[in-house]
């Protein structure tokens, strides 16, 4: 498999009619993937401040070329996509992120240890070690210590 990774910014341009891979990459005669990598425009985290590393302007010049919105006036200018359907599309994928938080929220929560159990073949001994400094904090503590709801 041929994989290309490129800074593609419009998703019509990335395939052609007929579903095959254009633009500036050389033909293949294999499957393809392409990673079409996008601009992230939230933070990496809750603890991540982008501000700090990128300012206004540079958010707001890759804003202009979010595939997203160019995407749909493309599909309501063919008139594939008119509002009902674009409302029907936002309810759809509303009710599934709801599932999926709910889904998650019930959910029991791992054990610490858990989070690296099929990590390694052998735990680090560093790893081991904040095993037991959490075991012993939660002993003294309690879990609810740790836990934001």
């Amino acid at each position: 498999m041929t994989v290309f990774d490129r800074p593609y910014d419009d998703p019509v341009r990335v395939l052609d009619e007929d579903g095959t891979v254009v633009g500036d990459l050389p033909e293949v005669d294999e499957e393809t993937l392409v990673e079409a990598v996008q601009y992230r425009f939230g933070a990496h985290t809750t603890a991540d401040n982008p501000t700090i590393y990128r300012d206004d302007n540079e958010v707001e010049r890759w804003r202009r070329k979010d595939p997203i919105p160019r995407l749909e006036a493309f599909l309501r200018s063919e008139g594939v996509l008119d509002d009902e359907r674009v409302a029907e599309i936002e309810s759809a994928v509303e009710t599934r992120v709801a599932d999926a938080i709910e889904a998650a929220e019930s959910t029991a929560r791992p054990r610490p240890r858990e989070l690296f159990e099929h990590a390694y073949a052998e735990v680090p001994a560093e790893l081991e070690r904040q095993y037991d400094e959490l075991a012993a904090l939660r002993e003294s503590r309690g879990d609810a210590a740790f836990l934001e709801e």
